[in-house]
């Protein structure tokens, strides 16, 4: 008979489901939001959110303020963007 494993030795293994590819008309190979990511580290994680966009994207997620699940996503095009702003800015949209 082959081997055995003790009964804790799989729990180390890191999830790998963000390198996994799945053809189309398959089940969605990421989650949709930071709200979905399964593992709830902040940092930064591969997400596919609803239409309009279609190719998955980097992100930062957020899983310790207010109980997690933010989504945290900025584009800097050129670098003019400075995005060390207060909320008052991002309120009135500066």
């Amino acid at each position: 008979m082959g081997r055995e494993l003790p009964i804790g030795a799989i729990v180390d293994i890191p999830p790998i489901y963000h390198n996994v590819h799945y053809t189309a008309g398959h089940q969605r190979p990421y989650p949709k939001s930071c709200r979905d990511v399964t593992h709830r580290v902040s940092g930064v994680h591969r997400i596919q959110p609803e239409w309009p966009f279609q190719e998955p994207m980097l992100v930062y997620c957020d899983q310790e303020f207010e109980s997690g699940g933010w989504t945290v996503i900025q584009r800097r095009i050129d670098g003019t963007v400075d995005f060390e702003r207060d909320y008052v800015d991002y309120d009135k949209a500066i």
